[in-house]
């Protein structure tokens, strides 16, 4: 059962009362990329660092994996800031984490930063 941190939101990504949101939108896309690079770094053994990104509406919600006993998520507010259902968050487990990163499970609507299943689209 996937719970959100104590700090729920990584809070570099919010606006800067100086910043256009030109500027910002530039900055947190840098940002959001430099994590879901950083996640393709962690060992295929591993989910502490990735990012899980799940299909809602005309976008995507993303989070970082934090810790995986408890399995702990912290919501990245990118773009629109799109957020999960309690019940989504709650039924999701580290089990299933590792089975996306190895190939093993198909969630629907569920990408995981360095699965194999995105590491094959990009080769």
């Amino acid at each position: 059962m996937a719970q959100l941190t104590p700090d729920v939101i990584d809070a570099r990504f919010e606006k800067k009362d100086h910043e256009s949101v030109i500027s910002w939108l530039l900055r947190t896309n840098t940002l959001m990329q430099e994590l879901l690079d950083n996640g393709t770094r962690v060992p295929p053994d591993e989910i502490v660092g990735r990012v899980v990104s799940f299909a809602v509406a005309d976008g995507h919600a993303h989070y970082q994996v934090m810790s995986e006993t408890p399995l702990r998520l912290r919501h990245l507010p990118h773009g629109e800031g799109y957020q999960i259902g309690t019940r989504r968050m709650q039924a999701l487990t580290a089990a299933d984490l590792y089975g996306l990163a190895a190939g093993e499970v198909d969630l629907t609507g569920v990408s995981l930063t360095g699965d194999s299943v995105r590491a094959a689209e990009t080769v």
